[in-house]
């Protein structure tokens, strides 16, 4: 299984570097390491899946119900 911090390098990986500065400036530098090794045990397809869970969650709309004569 892939991880996360692997995915994130192999599809962006300037966008990794962003933010671990953002990161380290604004947080606290051992913020970073903690947030890589969380998510270095974290596989890809989890992550996706959860997000894919929580926007589709936001975004649900119940069916309208149609009346007999509408």
């Amino acid at each position: 299984m892939t991880s996360t911090i692997a995915a994130w390098k192999d599809i962006y990986p300037s966008s990794l570097t962003m933010a671990e500065g953002t990161v380290t400036h604004y947080i606290h530098p051992d913020a970073w390491g903690w947030l890589v090794a969380w998510l270095n045990s974290l596989p890809a397809f989890a992550l996706f899946l959860a997000l894919a869970l929580l926007f589709w969650m936001v975004g649900y709309r119940k069916p309208q119900i149609r009346s007999r004569f509408g």
